[in-house]
């Protein structure tokens, strides 16, 4: 994973390589301290070293690594695709995971550290449902977004859209599915969230 960090008039101030080669960061916030979260997958360190475990890390202001945590189960793709923090400077991630040879959606929250407090799946047997960004809103609940096969027949159907508002404690509130119709858009990812 190569992080570079460029100022405003695009000149490099630092740059650092952190780990092997299968490390893939996917999204980052700023952190209150002028450090920065990332997180994404690694295919080398974790419980899996064949397939992906999920990968936090914290690098300083500078780019120096202070920490890692990793997240995965053995013989499994555990990918995160988002991170957002809280005012309490707590982390909640989306990404997949696989939970009994399915792909199911996650969301999970972390204290400052990278240490877990709750992990929440997201899905249903025999079908398809990432996480592919999620925000944290001014009272405190979580957006999440991404895409689903729940309301098909199973995996293999096309994708609808997913949108879950949970509050602090990863509680639901409300209904996390959303179908729109095939004519306006064909495969609905839910790649992007704004607030």
């Amino acid at each position: 994973m190569l992080i570079t960090r460029i100022d405003r008039q695009g000149n490099v101030k630092w740059s650092n390589r952190l780990g092997v080669s299968k490390e893939f960061g996917r999204d980052m916030v700023a952190t209150k301290d002028g450090g920065f979260v990332i997180a994404g997958s690694t295919g080398v360190y974790g419980i899996d070293h064949t397939r992906d475990d999920i990968y936090l890390l914290k690098i300083d202001s500078a780019g120096t690594l202070l920490w890692t945590k990793t997240f995965g189960t053995l013989d499994s793709y555990d990918q995160a695709f988002a991170i957002e923090y809280d005012p309490n400077g707590n982390l909640y991630l989306t990404g997949r995971l696989i939970n009994r040879g399915t792909f199911m959606g996650f969301l999970m929250k972390t204290d400052p550290n990278g240490n877990p407090m709750k992990t929440i799946a997201i899905g249903a047997e025999n079908h398809s449902t990432n996480g592919y960004d999620l925000a944290v809103l001014s009272n405190g609940d979580i957006a999440l977004t991404g895409f689903t096969t729940i309301l098909e027949q199973n995996f293999q159907d096309r994708s609808d859209l997913m949108v879950g508002l949970f509050d602090k404690t990863l509680i639901r509130n409300g209904s996390i599915l959303m179908r729109l119709q095939q004519e306006l858009i064909m495969e609905p990812w839910g790649r992007v969230l704004r607030k």
